[in-house]
């Protein structure tokens, strides 16, 4: 069986299905590391999802992959594009895979695509070492609607941390 979630279920809940079933795959979608992630996710406590992370990682590793399988699920929207980095560093660290693979079409203000062509850039060279196949795809798009950026910082912009988290936004703000 698969499951998806978002991080906040306690491994005690997916304890209770191993008799159920022969094997789990828990998809975990952590969409940043961190205070990203928060924000990103509003209502999410790092702190709480790291541990229970942590907890889906420790059963995998008593269970065996075969039996248990948690991998990082991000989305890929505007607020994470350039961040897979710290993602990738956190999944090494834990010895999970992550893997991006559901793009952010809707609401479009979401959509990496409308990145500005220099973020893209920067992105891109950021990223570069990382085997991202969707998410290059998303930065080598020439496809973009600026209106639809500039919607989703003029909302993002009156959150708190905003631009100490994304300081590349700012010129656009």
């Amino acid at each position: 069986i698969l499951f998806n979630t978002n991080g906040t279920a306690p491994v005690s809940k997916f304890e209770k299905l191993l008799s159920h079933f022969k094997q789990i795959f828990l998809n975990v979608s952590i969409d940043a590391f961190g205070e990203r992630d928060e924000h990103i996710r509003q209502g999410t406590k790092w702190k709480i999802k790291d541990k229970n992370f942590k907890d889906y990682v420790t059963l995998q590793k008593d269970l065996g992959r075969k039996k248990f399988r948690v991998e990082i699920n991000p989305t890929i929207q505007t607020l994470n594009i350039g961040y897979f980095d710290e993602l990738y560093d956190y999944g090494q660290e834990m010895n999970v895979i992550v893997f991006p693979q559901n793009i952010v079409n809707v609401p479009t203000k979401y959509s990496a695509l409308n990145l500005p062509q220099k973020i893209k850039k920067q992105y891109m060279k950021k990223l570069e070492t990382f085997q991202l196949t969707p998410v290059n795809g998303v930065l080598q798009s020439p496809k973009g609607n600026h209106k639809e950026f500039k919607k989703l910082l003029n909302e993002e912009i009156k959150k708190p941390n905003f631009l100490n988290l994304w300081p590349e936004f700012e010129e656009y703000c």
